[in-house]
């Protein structure tokens, strides 16, 4: 590994973070340097500035999982915010591991619950469309989704939802030919198989 130290200015107050060098390129190789179009700035030599990161969020995946390759249990939210985290910065096995911990809390067999209104409207919001986790939501609605499950509450939030989803589970439903009860493998959603 090598052991050259980056400094990392995370969030509007800078808060600092420091990692190996090859374990930050080994983990996030958009971060190598190479690529000019790269989330990853380097300001000065081995300090990066990641300005539109919350600390918080930061702190809960990015530094853990860059050394142990895990991550902590965390609330659904803080889940997608690590998402967000990781299709900004391009880090794909963050990417898969989190849609891992997504997949395996929704899906039982052939049961499904449905992620909140608001989590499915943030990622819509903020992530593309091809990204592995909104497709997950997509065929978690496309399978078990029924209005009828909605309360007063529900409603409002629902109403709330980016027409971007909306269409795309509109078209999803409209091409079912039969019954369509279960959601695909984990594999489905994944980038890479060698996580």
């Amino acid at each position: 590994m090598e052991q050259i130290i980056v400094t990392l200015q995370v969030g509007l107050s800078e808060t600092t973070f420091n990692l190996h060098r090859g374990i930050l390129s080994a983990r996030a190789p958009s971060s190598a340097g190479t690529d000019p179009d790269s989330p990853w700035t380097e300001t000065q030599e081995n300090v990066m500035s990641l300005p539109d990161t919350e600390p918080g969020i930061f702190e809960a995946f990015v530094i853990d999982w860059m050394y142990t390759g895990k991550i902590q249990k965390q609330p659904d939210w803080l889940l997608l915010e690590g998402y967000i985290f990781a299709s900004r910065y391009e880090v794909p096995g963050l990417r898969d591991h989190i849609v891992r911990d997504f997949f395996s809390a929704y899906v039982w067999g052939d049961r499904v619950k449905l992620p909140a209104y608001q989590l499915v409207s943030r990622a819509f919001r903020t992530l593309p469309l091809e990204s592995m986790l909104c497709k997950l939501f997509l065929e978690l609605y496309e399978v078990g989704w029924s209005s009828d499950a909605d309360d007063e509450d529900a409603v409002e939030e629902r109403d709330k939802l980016p027409g971007i989803f909306v269409r795309e589970l509109l078209v999803r439903l409209g091409r079912r030919e039969g019954r369509h009860d279960s959601v695909g493998y984990l594999s489905d959603f994944l980038e890479s198989s060698d996580e």
